[in-house]
């Protein structure tokens, strides 16, 4: 994990060095990149390493709905960051599909993102303790996890993908980069998963970035997702508890 940060942190604080510089973006959006890409990621490494298991001793409920609040609450302040700095719904990629296009990108998502899944469990990775604590066990908590992946199917791509992915083009000039850099801040997020979760972090969020960047909406990455938390969750849940 500390490997992981030696390199990763140095790019994520060169993006926003790059922001600095360039200019072009207005200081809402660039307090916002600061936060998602200099405070998040390495607090999210640090309370991974520091206590790894300090989450398992609250209620799965608990956890659920604080993590609902959280995602809401970023994701309003992003709205608000986005609002203020002058991108319009269409840049944030909050524009509709025609119905064929939206169902083939949201099912080649899907699909591609769960063979990811059913891979790495057939190679025999290993889930982290904590994440397989996390999975729904009754009814209520299936329940409440449903609306826990609703809440991140839409909130992590609006923030990840429709939001940071354009501030960070404006930021860099180099689209490739933000791509990466968005990419990476969101895998980071998932440190409590271990450097496994946070590599299939990293390819899902690859995955859920490819129907924003070549239609232009999010709609398809945010379906996608939704469905891949559903199924993952269910599937886990039934495979990791009696591992």
């Amino acid at each position: 994990m500390r490997a992981l940060v030696r390199w990763i942190v140095p790019a994520f604080v060169a993006g926003i060095a790059v922001g600095f510089a360039s200019g072009e973006l207005p200081w809402p959006a660039l307090a916002l990149l600061v936060v998602l890409l200099a405070v998040l990621p390495p607090l999210s490494v640090a309370q991974a390493t520091a206590a790894p298991h300090a989450v398992m001793e609250l209620r799965r409920l608990s956890v659920y709905l604080s993590s609902m609040a959280a995602l809401w609450t970023l994701a309003a302040v992003t709205w608000l960051a986005a609002h203020t700095s002058g991108f319009s719904p269409a840049e944030l990629g909050l524009v509709a599909l025609p119905v064929s296009s939206l169902a083939g990108w949201t099912a080649g998502a899907f699909a591609a993102a769960l063979a990811m899944a059913i891979l790495a469990r057939h190679a025999g990775v290993r889930e982290s303790d904590v994440l397989v604590w996390l999975i729904p066990r009754s009814a209520e908590e299936k329940l409440v996890f449903a609306g826990l992946a609703l809440t991140a199917g839409f909130t992590e791509e609006y923030i990840f993908r429709g939001f940071l992915i354009p501030a960070l083009d404006v930021a860099t000039g180099v689209p490739a980069l933000a791509v990466v850099l968005a990419v990476g801040a969101f895998a980071v997020l998932h440190a409590y998963q271990g450097v496994g979760g946070i590599i299939r972090a990293a390819l899902l969020g690859a995955v859920l970035a490819a129907p924003f960047l070549v239609t232009g909406s999010l709609i398809p990455s945010i379906l996608a997702h939704f469905a891949y938390d559903i199924v993952a969750g269910l599937w886990l849940a039934d495979r990791l508890i009696r591992r």
